[in-house]
């Protein structure tokens, strides 16, 4: 973009936060300060957004359109693909990988339990050709397999980023949230039972419908830009015999219970998904009745909500653990003595989040 279009572009950008005040009827003691430069201006812009007016997601869709128009591809880590938005994720220098890593192998090491290990990308890497050509993207793939290599005989790795690359052209991710898909839960699925020793049903086995149409997710936030596809919630129901399921949720203080997998009311929730088994707390278990006996213990984060309605057709229970809301009380309810696996199963963004799983201690610790 040259330099006359740029002048113009921030021009603008100054100008309609001033004049929708002006529509408002609002007094406003904000003066531009271009003695640094017109660099700055875009700064002291959102600043005043932030601050001062009511419409200001109307506005950050004017700015983010006039960055487009002016040759923009990514707006706060997040890409813009025919109506999908892709988050740009990077892991931060300072991480917590080398630490959750370690949490785990002790955590194998003190049980001696059948263990699994799960790490997802996230869309970025996954489908690459929708990010701009020259764009900076951190290598997920690399990263996963360095840490599968450190559990080279303490436990059985899935590959979940194949499972999910080879279907990339399909809707196997949002369009507007940062989570697989059910359907990209279903590949998840179909690589990692396998792996836990048995056999996957096919896709025709479950019959499917939608809920929770017309919904914007996280990315979103970031670029509430108009144009951008919003999505539905797909929902998976095992029609090749009847099943029943029992969902409880532990929190501090409180136990829940639901009859089904999918829970209607939270179609009107922030976060749509949690329509699948009412999102996640601290623990949620489900029970499944049929010809089952054998019980999964997950430690695991958001997209269990995504894969976990497929596994559970294979378990009496699973148990999900949701390690940054756990606390010593509610670590008491969890026997891991009763489970014949353990899955630990990360998106790659939330396993390399500093003291992520640090939690885990309490079940294995003193």
């Amino acid at each position: 973009m040259n330099k006359i279009t740029a002048v113009i572009l921030v021009i603008i950008l100054a100008a309609v936060p001033l004049l929708s005040l002006a529509i408002e009827g609002k007094e406003s003691s904000f003066v531009l300060d271009v003695s640094g430069g017109m660099d700055t201006v875009p700064a002291q812009t959102e600043q005043l957004l932030n601050k001062s007016i009511p419409g200001k997601i109307f506005l950050e869709r004017i700015k983010h359109r006039l960055l487009v128009l002016g040759g923009a591809e990514e707006f706060g880590g997040v890409f813009l693909h025919e109506g999908n938005l892709i988050n740009n994720y990077r892991p931060d220098a300072e991480n917590g990988i080398t630490g959750n890593l370690q949490n785990v192998i002790d955590f194998i090491e003190q049980k001696q339990m059948p263990s699994y290990l799960m790490m997802i990308p996230t869309e970025c890497v996954v489908c690459q050709e929708e990010v701009p050509e020259l764009a900076d993207i951190f290598n997920q793939k690399t990263m996963i397999d360095t840490m599968y290599s450190a559990f080279s005989g303490n436990a059985i790795t899935v590959d979940a980023y194949g499972a999910l690359f080879r279907n990339r052209e399909k809707d196997v991710y949002y369009n507007t949230h940062a989570l697989p898909t059910s359907l990209g839960g279903y590949y998840l699925y179909s690589e990692l039972i396998e792996r836990l020793g048995r056999s996957p049903h096919d896709i025709d086995e479950f019959d499917i419908s939608y809920a929770g149409y017309g919904f914007y997710g996280s990315d979103y936030d970031k670029m509430p830009l108009e144009g951008v596809k919003s999505d539905a919630v797909s929902l998976y129901y095992y029609n090749s015999y009847n099943r029943s399921y029992t969902v409880t949720h532990f929190k501090e203080g409180q136990t829940y219970t639901y009859d089904r997998l999918y829970i209607a009311e939270y179609e009107s929730a922030e976060d749509k998904t949690d329509i699948i088994f009412g999102g996640l707390s601290p623990i949620v278990t489900v029970d499944t009745m049929g010809p089952y006996t054998d019980e999964l213990l997950i430690f695991g984060d958001e997209t269990a909500k995504c894969y976990v309605p497929f596994l559970v057709n294979h378990y009496a229970r699973i148990t999900i653990v949701s390690l940054d809301k756990l606390t010593p009380s509610l670590a008491k309810n969890i026997d891991t003595e009763r489970y014949r696996q353990v899955l630990f199963a990360y998106s790659v963004d939330t396993f390399a989040k500093m003291g992520s799983l640090d939690n885990i201690k309490m079940l294995f610790e003193e």
